[in-house]
Formats: structure tokens, C-alpha cells, sequence
């Protein structure tokens, strides 16, 4: 058994609770920054004094916590389904973010939908999946063409 198929349980496992964590995240009723909301315009008003640029807005923060939400589905699916599949994972993550913008779309309306969500979403998942298809690739043993693991 190769170490890409001791993961795949556990991985799924992780996987699922992951997906229904961002699936809370994705399907609460109001905007999941909405408290931390003006100490973040706050914080940025004071970098902003100091010499940030201003493209370091919250708009730019909001695009970057969407990624990072999303690097590790990317991840744990590589994990479970194996690097043959990594196409896989990025299909589900995007899959998934089009759900959570749909149903913010249809059913929250205190929520924002955006394809740039979508978009930041696929990015974390790509991202994800390349490091868990890395990951992987490290930690699978090589075989030579005689079938034996390499040294």
C-alpha cells in the first residue's frame, strides 16, 4: 500500500468536516466579518497613514481570506482521492464555491455573492491541491523500471 492510499480515509474524513465548516462559514445568515468589520477598516485606515498602499484595501483582505479558506479543501482532497485525481480536487473545490455563491445568491440576502469569490475560491484550491499533490510526490517511494523502490 503506497502512502497516497494510507491517507485516503482519514483525509475523506477531514475532508467532510472541513467542507461542512466552510459550508457553515459559506451559508451564515449574515456577513462572517460583520463584527470585525470596523476594527478591520480601523487597522487599515492606520496602515494607510503609515505608508501601506492603498490597494491594501479590505476588498484585497476579503480576496485573500477566500483563498485561504480554501488551500486546505485543496489539500485534504488531493489527500483523499490521490495525485492521479488532482484535477478532481480543484473541480470539487470550484464546484463547491459555486454552490455557497448560489445559495448565498438565492437564500441569504444579507450576503454578497461575487465571482470574484468563486474565483479566489479555485485560486485556494489550486493552491491547496498543488501542495497536497507535492506532498505526495515527496513522500511516495520511486521505483525504478525494475519495480523495486529507488534508493
Amino acid at each position: 500500500m503506497t502512502i497516497d492510499a494510507s491517507m485516503r480515509r482519514p483525509a475523506a474524513v477531514a475532508l467532510v468536516i472541513y467542507g461542512a465548516l466552510t459550508a457553515v462559514v459559506g451559508f451564515f445568515p449574515t456577513p462572517v466579518d460583520r463584527g470585525a468589520a470596523p476594527l478591520i477598516w480601523r487597522a487599515l485606515a492606520a496602515l494607510h497613514r503609515r505608508g501601506v498602499p492603498d490597494w491594501f484595501n479590505y476588498d484585497f483582505i476579503e480576496f485573500g481570506a477566500n483563498i485561504a479558506l480554501f488551500v486546505p479543501f485543496g489539500a485534504l482532497a488531493v489527500f483523499a482521492t490521490g495525485r492521479r485525481r488532482v484535477w478532481l480536487a480543484v473541480l470539487a473545490g470550484a464546484g463547491a464555491s459555486v454552490v455557497i455563491e448560489l445559495g448565498q445568491s438565492l437564500l441569504l440576502p444579507a450576503r454578497f455573492p461575487s465571482a470574484l469569490d468563486v474565483l479566489a475560491n479555485t485560486i485556494g484550491t489550486v493552491i491547496g491541491a498543488a501542495i497536497g499533490y507535492s506532498a505526495l510526490a515527496l513522500r511516495t517511494p520511486r521505483h525504478s523500471h525494475y519495480g523495486r523502490p529507488s534508493p
